[in-house]
């Protein structure tokens, strides 16, 4: 979680590691305050959770958007994730995406980036 200098709540990031695959982490769920975007808080989240994890023996952590969100699959890409292209992917918003990932009409980019 991360907080403004008034105590108030800005930014939080929900991750675990994987219990059959201990070498692995996932980013289930992130957000920031409108407020607060563009400032570093993002990319603050996600090197806590590197760091956490890392000392906890993690060597890869998986992300997953929306391939439409265009600012999502950039901030990945500059937070030094690749974009799995894979079999079932297809190009979707001009990303490799798997279609129906989660559900029907619930397409994701699936992002992984070693530690």
């Amino acid at each position: 979680m991360a907080e403004d200098g008034r105590g108030e709540l800005v930014g939080f990031l929900v991750g675990f590691i994987s219990p059959d695959h201990p070498d692995r982490a996932s980013i289930h769920l992130v957000a920031t305050s409108p407020n607060h975007r563009r400032r570093g808080l993002g990319r603050r989240l996600y090197q806590q959770f590197f760091d956490d994890v890392s000392s906890r023996g993690v060597r890869w952590v998986t992300a997953v958007t929306w391939p439409g969100n265009r600012v999502s699959v950039a901030f990945h890409r500059a937070m030094g994730f690749t974009v799995d292209d894979g079999p079932g992917t297809q190009r979707l918003y001009g990303t490799p995406a798997y279609p129906d990932y989660e559900a029907n009409g619930d397409d994701r980019v699936v992002f992984n980036r070693e530690l």
